[in-house]
């Protein structure tokens, strides 16, 4: 394990750590809103419960009192929650910033290289960047349209099933727990990106000519497939680090008077993998056929596009590389 590799490490577990704070931050913050919206959620079961065949239709639902309060007390709490999730955001986007900002300078005099701090101006620029994206995806207006669908398909399901007072907020918790978890994912992934996008903005700064990938190939379980197969690859300084959300990998600089810093490649290193593991990252099917030689590692990245229009990366289906389904035998045949 070289030095780069436990800088790199080290910068990866800050990141999580400041990650973790803040998911425990607004998972509680969001876990009231449940708490809040219970006794409403049981009247509005019991009313369903009551009306029988007739709370099927959805008139009658747009129509309850108790329907429209629980629709408004969602709107409300969710926006609060949308506020206040893209206020700690911010603030954390510009703690990235910083620290990328730091991390850039040590990872190029590790290598031997002289760097130089960003400017204010540049610095500044950096948190607007993430800042703009951030204020784009306006969660105060997002959530609560997301919420509201998520108590209209659960009252709707409840009426036509005909599943009890606790149906309804069963189902309700279930929605909410799937928006919490969108909520959390974001947030993780405008932490990391702010710190990426600085420390290429840090070796751009210092004559940098080139970047390498850093995949979290430390991590058990093993990242995905196709973080693995970018592991090692080099690219222009002017490239954008194009991944998935939530991706955790980082980049590194290639200096000229020294070797690239990631000496095994990402396909080098999952070929050396016992078959346990190469089958949690790939899964069954493509587990086998990488196993069978019918594919590589490499031709699992994908190219795609974010939402806000910048460039992305995905691993690529198994119908898009053209391979079957491979199923697990039956027992006894």
């Amino acid at each position: 394990m070289s030095v780069i590799d436990n800088l790199v490490y080290a910068a990866r577990a800050a990141i999580i750590q400041r990650e973790q704070r803040e998911a425990a931050v607004l998972a509680k913050r969001y876990a009231r809103l449940a708490t809040q919206i219970t006794t409403t959620t049981t009247s509005l079961a019991a009313e369903i419960a009551a009306a029988g065949p007739a709370a099927a239709d959805p008139a009658w639902l747009d129509q309850h009192a108790l329907y429209a309060q629980l629709l408004r007390g969602t709107n409300y709490h969710m926006a609060q929650i949308g506020r206040f999730a893209t206020t700690r955001l911010a603030a954390q986007q510009e703690a990235m910033v910083g620290q990328g900002t730091r991390d850039g300078q040590t990872l190029i005099r590790t290598l031997g290289g002289e760097a130089q701090a960003l400017d204010a101006e540049a610095v500044r620029g950096q948190v607007a960047v993430a800042q703009q994206r951030l204020t784009a995806y306006d969660l105060a207006r997002t959530l609560p349209e997301v919420a509201a669908q998520v108590v209209r398909t659960a009252a709707a399901k409840v009426a036509l099933l005909g599943l009890g007072v606790s149906g309804i907020a069963a189902k309700v918790k279930e929605g909410f727990g799937g928006v919490l978890t969108k909520l959390l994912f974001l947030s993780r992934s405008e932490m990391v990106t702010p710190y990426r996008d600085t420390t290429l903005a840090v070796f751009a700064h210092n004559g940098v000519a080139s970047w390498q990938w850093h995949a979290e190939i430390e991590r058990q379980p093993a990242p995905c497939g196709m973080c693995i197969a970018m592991h090692g690859r080099v690219h222009p300084i002017g490239d954008p680090f194009a991944t998935h959300h939530g991706c955790r990998c980082l980049p590194v600089p290639v200096l000229p008077h020294a070797p690239p810093p990631v000496s095994v490649g990402g396909a080098a290193w999952f070929a050396q993998q016992d078959a346990t593991v190469q089958l949690h990252v790939l899964g069954r099917s493509k587990a086998a056929h990488y196993q069978s030689g019918a594919l590589a590692l490499d031709a699992l990245v994908g190219h795609d596009v974010h939402p806000d229009g910048r460039p992305a990366r995905r691993e690529v289906t198994l119908i898009e590389l053209g391979l079957d389904r491979v199923r697990t035998p039956r027992s006894g045949a």
